[in-house]
């Protein structure tokens, strides 16, 4: 074994340092003793000598199969990474000297990511991390989409979450409620999404061409993105018009039922539209196919 080399070289050394005859051998366990005839080959052993050490058997097991726990990366990060954002977040708020909301964000901070490593996003995540670097390695556009999509969604996130903050800070209370509060984000970041993803679809889309490779599905993906946008702005516009928390022309709640109804007839149109052109494109991709099989039985 290589250990076994290293302590013969060792022992040579020294061996070569010191005129040493005879040796009584000292050991704490019967691993130790497997070494005895390495020593022996070089030098006489008058004796050798036990040393019992009494130690608690329960305690040893429970420090080993601890180290195995946390040396394994998913339940080390499982446990590890909540209370590091508990801390540092708690740190972020007494540098702010604002103590009082440090309960708050440690609170939504583990529980997002417990509902992220709840949901399994987590192996998501990382497959896309693998296929990003990879668009970045083959120099693709998906990969500048990809970035731009995230930093958009990151500002999407971001200004609807003040813009709920401002209306809280107006009012003071959360008297409007749950479903107002969403439909305040939802309005104020809605696009901001669809855009993100857009430009995602659109990277994507350019890839395909670059590779001659049919588009039709991530055409059809783009469409049912505006379709959705255009469905959630309608709901949450009217929402807020009859919580009297919107403003200009959609401040009236009559009128914004009716821009919630026409938004649902051009989201449905427009998810037609999609499904249209991608069940037609499949269509003539398969007649394609097929006419190259028969192709290559007549030849």
């Amino acid at each position: 074994m290589i250990s076994d080399q290293k302590i013969s070289e060792q022992l040579e050394t020294f061996l070569n340092m010191y005129d040493v005859q005879r040796a009584i051998f000292v050991s704490d366990g019967a691993e130790d003793e497997t070494l005895v005839p390495i020593v022996q080959s070089r030098m006489r052993i008058d004796s050798v000598k036990r040393i019992v050490i009494m130690q608690s058997q329960n305690l040893e097991s429970t420090y080993y199969i601890l180290k195995h726990v946390f040396s394994d990366p998913k339940i080390s990060q499982t446990f590890f990474v909540p209370l590091g954002l508990a801390f540092l977040i708690y740190a972020i708020f007494l540098l702010a000297r604002y103590p009082e909301g440090a309960i708050v964000g440690i609170l939504a901070a583990v529980g997002l990511y417990m509902l992220y490593r709840g949901f399994g996003l987590d192996d998501l995540v990382a497959l896309e991390k693998e296929k990003l670097w990879d668009a970045f390695l083959e120099q693709r556009m998906v990969f500048i989409s990809y970035t731009a999509s995230l930093l958009t969604m990151l500002v999407a996130t971001a200004y609807g979450a003040m813009e709920v903050w401002k209306l809280y800070s107006a009012d003071g209370v959360w008297y409007q409620g749950i479903l107002t509060l969403v439909s305040v984000f939802i309005n104020a970041s809605v696009w901001w999404y669809a855009g993100a993803m857009l430009l995602a679809d659109l990277g994507k889309i350019f890839d395909l061409r670059m590779e001659n490779k049919p588009i039709y599905k991530n055409v059809a993906i783009s469409l049912f993105v505006i379709a959705t946008g255009l469905l959630f702005w309608g709901a949450s516009t009217y929402i807020l018009a009859t919580a009297s928390l919107s403003e200009g022309i959609t401040s009236d709640a009559s009128l914004a039922l009716q821009y919630f109804v026409y938004s649902v007839a051009v989201a449905v149109l427009i998810a037609l539209a999609g499904i249209k052109y991608s069940v037609s494109n499949q269509a003539s991709e398969n007649e394609d196919r097929g006419r190259d099989k028969r192709r290559k039985k007549l030849a």
